[in-house]
């Protein structure tokens, strides 16, 4: 809720005298974000069933863990394309200039969310795997948010020195907020976030 309490107070201000709303900007960065930011989920449930005995049960039934996968991976991902409907439609309403009667631009956003989810998803299984603890999960929270901070989501990435430009073009979160800009915006400025 607080993101849409962000983007209604961005709806009226102007970017670098474009004429597009900064809401409209933010919008389809934010939803990108949250996309990245699933990782951190399926990290977390991970190293906590893991501890708890949860994936030692699942071991022990024939196909378990390959179902246990699964079935985190699709919830995760069901409760991410949730949370951006919640935001999606609202913010829709708040700010004008997204291109969402366009097919190519749902089309983008489906191939773009889709990508996001299992690349993200993975990520975050393998740091599961790797992180030994519950609280060690913790403690990669904060790099995460340090690599959210420079991914161009609020502000442009252009603002940063090169080499954290080219350092933030690594992670994922870059480019799921440069690819929802693409299916949400206008050609024009979709690399005003960059």
């Amino acid at each position: 809720m607080l993101t849409l309490v962000a983007i209604f107070f961005y709806r009226n201000r102007e970017f670098r005298h474009t004429g597009f709303e900064l809401g409209s900007l933010v919008l389809p960065s934010v939803l990108g974000m949250f996309v990245a930011l699933g990782l951190i989920v399926v990290m977390q449930y991970l190293t906590v069933e893991r501890e708890d005995g949860t994936l030692l049960r699942a071991r022990a039934t024939p196909h378990g863990i390959r179902a246990y996968f699964i079935g985190k991976l699709f919830m995760t991902s069901g409760c991410v394309v949730a949370y951006l409907l919640i935001l999606l439609v609202p913010g829709a309403f708040m700010v004008s200039g997204l291109r969402l009667g366009a097919a190519g631009a749902w089309l983008t956003l489906c191939w773009v969310l889709l990508l996001g989810l299992v690349g993200t998803r993975s990520i975050g299984a393998v740091l599961g795997a790797l992180v030994p603890s519950p609280r060690a999960a913790g403690a990669i929270t904060l790099p995460v948010m340090a690599v959210v901070s420079i991914s161009g989501v609020f502000y442009p990435i252009t603002a940063l020195p090169g080499w954290l430009q080219g350092t933030a073009q690594v992670f994922p979160v870059y480019w799921l907020g440069l690819g929802m800009r693409s299916a949400l915006l206008p050609d024009e400025m979709v690399q005003c976030g960059r």
